[in-house]
């Protein structure tokens, strides 16, 4: 027999996934599922999350991942994305860092910080977006 807070859990779970596919029934919607990590048990996902299945629910889930099982796992159309370059990287890490900075012409006079903002951030767009937002308004650069 289980315990008491595993029943509850699960009473939660089960609950969650009522109200959600409550909500959603006959409805058009878009749901997205940002940054999936592990790739067991994606299969279940719409089932866990209480998605309406059938003609009730009129929807679509975009799932974001770097771990190809999980695209795999859920049988999914699998969109590869390529990293930005580094002058895309650059110009949108300056328009968070440097947000009244003309943003067609991006300071290249800092390339050395560009380099190791884009070699740190990986080209990644969140990363680039939260490290530019964080040094917005800094006037000492120090190595």
């Amino acid at each position: 027999m289980g315990t008491l807070r595993n029943d509850v859990k699960d009473l939660m779970k089960k609950r969650a996934a009522e109200m959600i596919h409550d909500s959603l029934k006959g409805r058009k919607s878009l749901i997205v599922l940002d940054d999936v990590w592990r790739a067991a048990k994606e299969d279940k996902i719409i089932e866990k999350l209480g998605l309406p299945i059938g003609n009730d629910g009129q929807y679509k889930v975009v799932v974001t991942t770097r771990n190809k099982e999980v695209g795999q796992n859920l049988k999914a159309r699998i969109y590869e994305m390529e990293l930005l370059s580094m002058q895309e990287s650059w110009q949108l890490f300056c328009a968070y860092a440097l947000p009244d900075y003309d943003k067609n012409l991006p300071p290249y006079h800092l390339e050395e910080i560009a380099l190791q903002v884009e070699k740190r951030c990986a080209r990644l767009p969140l990363a680039l977006k939260t490290t530019g937002a964080s040094l917005s308004g800094c006037t000492d650069i120090r190595k």
